[in-house]
């Protein structure tokens, strides 16, 4: 039996990140490659170039460089109290990037903002905490918000 390739998921830090999420995330990944025998999912906390660690409260969170193919990029959301609208620039050229590369990206919350605002929404639906709906849209009116749905695809 041939063996299937790893599949390469990236899960995006950065400043105002919930990184405590993130790290749920990465360990619901990891827990998911080890139902599935392990080898499968190649799951890593990266950062922007040049970003190499990420601290957070008390956390201190290595990442890994953003090299190489990537099928999936992950942006967790914000820490709350955090501003979505603030100027990310290198995270937002990072994802327009890597979308462009083929990298499918995925958005939880507040990062779908982020998502938006590197224009990878533009002429699509979408959805983000229904407190930021309204403000999303006035942000980000190329994309259509619908604060009724938990899920977009």
């Amino acid at each position: 039996m041939a063996t299937l390739p790893s599949v390469r998921i990236r899960i995006l830090l950065f400043d105002g990140v919930a990184a405590g999420v993130a790290l749920v995330m990465r360990d619901i990944f990891r827990a998911a490659d080890a139902r599935l025998g392990g080898g499968r999912l190649d799951v890593r906390l990266c950062g922007r170039p040049g970003l190499r660690a990420l601290v957070a409260g008390d956390l201190s969170i290595r990442l890994a460089p953003l090299t190489g193919r990537v099928d999936h990029l992950v942006v967790p959301p914000l820490e709350p109290g955090g501003d979505p609208f603030a100027s990310r620039p290198a995270e937002e050229r990072l994802l327009a990037r890597r979308h462009a590369a083929g990298a499918v990206v995925h958005a939880a919350c507040l990062g779908a903002i982020l998502v938006a605002r590197a224009g990878l929404l533009a002429g699509r639906r979408a959805t983000t905490h229904w407190a930021w709906v309204e403000r999303a849209a006035a942000g980000c009116p190329e994309v259509e918000w619908d604060g009724t749905r938990m899920l977009v695809d």
